[in-house]
């Protein structure tokens, strides 16, 4: 009983003098990387259809796919702290949007977005470990899982438009899934800065 209460306190008093109280920024939303500028990876899936027989339900709407994608490029480059994401870029941020078409042209279109933040393991452990422990955990786990960047969920929404209405512009309505990205996601990573 001796022996655990002695490893314990020491475990205590190596948490308190070697890794230090953590920064307002690591106390902030469990996050402590700070990111200078946001690489944003866009995904857009046009692939599903309601009301259509279910051997043609998965007919992919090139269309909404470019038109998504070009507003939401166009919206993310007015700020001056957002990159889009290429291809072999790792992303710290990403926007996920799925559409859901109607089968008549007039119909509604549904979509649902979801905002995910990338974390690289390497930069979420120097926050809180020496360099070389990092290197260590880093080189091993490679080698073992060769999985280094994780994901999360943010947010999570879902807009419904109606083609051809006033209300129901597409450039409209991804300016404003842009605003909530901003709003929601990219002004409390700010704060950290």
């Amino acid at each position: 009983m001796r022996n655990v209460l002695i490893f314990l306190l020491s475990i205590v008093i190596f948490i308190v003098f070697f890794t230090g109280k953590p920064s307002e920024s690591q106390l902030f939303d469990g996050n402590p990387i700070v990111y200078d500028k946001f690489n944003v990876r866009l995904s857009v899936d046009c692939r599903y259809t309601f009301g259509k027989t279910t051997t043609t339900i998965n007919m992919f709407d090139e269309t909404t796919h470019k038109q998504v994608l070009s507003y939401m490029k166009r919206e993310l480059r007015s700020f001056n702290d957002v990159d889009i994401a290429k291809d072999n870029e790792g992303p710290t941020h990403g926007i996920h949007i799925q559409t859901i078409n109607r089968v008549f042209p007039n119909e509604e279109i549904i979509i649902t977005i979801t905002f995910l933040e990338y974390i690289d393991r390497r930069e979420y452990l120097a926050a809180y470990l020496p360099e070389k422990t990092v290197e260590k955990i880093y080189e091993k786990e490679m080698k073992e899982e060769g999985i280094w960047l994780i994901w999360h969920s943010l947010w999570q929404g879902t807009y419904t438009m109606h083609h051809n209405t006033r209300t129901g512009d597409l450039s409209k309505l991804c300016k404003q899934i842009i605003v909530d990205f901003d709003t929601e996601i990219l002004e409390k990573a700010r704060w950290k800065r």
